[in-house]
Formats: C-alpha cells, structure tokens, sequence
C-alpha cells in the first residue's frame, strides 16, 4: 500500500477503481438524500444559479462582456467561470477534512486513504460535468442554419465555426472577432 513517487500513487489509484467508482456514487447519494427533491438537486441547483446571477448581475446591474454581446452572453461567460470555481472550492473545501470525517475506515480496517480526496474530486467533477452539459445546452442556442448543409456556432454574437454536415467536420473560423462571414 505505500507508495514512493506519483507512478505508485496513480497505480494505487487504478488498482481501487471500482472501490473509488462506489465510494464517489455513495458520496453522491448521501449528499442529496436529505434534500426535498433529491437527485434532481443536481439539475436544479446550477440553474438557480444562473438565474439568480442572470438577475443580479444582467439585468440590475446590466453587466455586459466588454460593452458588447447581450445579457444572456454575459451570463453564460460568467457561468462558465462560475462552474470552475465552485468545483475547485468544493474540492478543497471538503478534502481538507475528509480524513477526519471517516474515522471508520481509517482505525477499524486496511483502506487506501490516498483514495478519499478522490472521492471529493470525482464527486465534484460529476456535478460539474452537469453543470457543462447546461452550459452546452444554452449554447447551443447560438446554432443557426445558415445554408441547407451549414449550420453556424455563434456565441456573443460572433461567429465561432460552422459545422458541415456534408463533409461531417467542424471548421473553425480563422478570425471569429473581425466582421460576419456568413450572412442569414
């Protein structure tokens, strides 16, 4: 179980995957247990989130990206930012007393430690790929036909790429801040 350099550690890490895929699902399951609408929690929470940022910050203070785009841009770069932060602080936050908060497995039998800081993080990064999946889908919303096999990704009301479904490729544009190239 001891290990001397990082190798060791990832390799520790591989070898109890299946204990740290059920120990990061358990974490999961017991963080929302309590709550009124359970796991929908998950999909919940990052939305009143955006809302309430939507509100505060786009349209009391009317923040915008550099004075252009629209609120809704300005939302969804902030949410961006926002996704990051919150898994790094849950991250931290709950890891520096995880140890202690499982006594159980640290005295009463042989367990890998090494493992339950990665259980914070695997939980985080569950939320936040959650919480990307949102974001993927409000963008989204800045996908418009352009031409009958062309369809065009626009955020912030510049044009990004256009993706081909003829050729089936995403081609990104050379210069996204200099003037429309494709016209509606």
């Amino acid at each position: 179980m001891k290990y001397a350099s990082v190798k060791g550690g990832i390799r520790n890490l591989i070898e109890y995957r299946r204990l740290l895929g059920t120990l990061i699902t358990r974490d999961l399951r017991v963080k929302y247990r309590d709550t009124f609408i359970g796991f929908w929690w998950v999909l919940i929470q990052p939305l009143l989130m955006l809302s309430t940022y939507a509100l505060v910050f786009g349209y009391i203070f009317g923040s915008r990206w550099q004075n252009k785009g629209s609120t809704g841009d300005f939302v969804l770069l902030l949410f961006c930012g926002l996704i990051i932060y919150v898994m790094f602080s849950d991250t931290v936050n709950r890891a520096t007393t995880v140890i202690r908060s499982q006594p159980n497995f640290i005295k009463k039998v042989v367990f890998p430690v090494e493992i339950l800081p990665m259980v914070i993080l695997g939980s985080a990064i569950f939320n936040a790929v959650v919480n990307f999946t949102i974001l993927f889908i409000l963008i989204l919303k800045g996908l418009r036909q352009v031409e009958d096999d062309v369809w065009l990704v626009s955020f912030m009301d510049y044009d990004m790429a256009y993706f081909d479904m003829e050729s089936s490729r995403v081609q990104t544009l050379e210069n996204p801040f200099g003037p429309k190239v494709l016209g509606m």
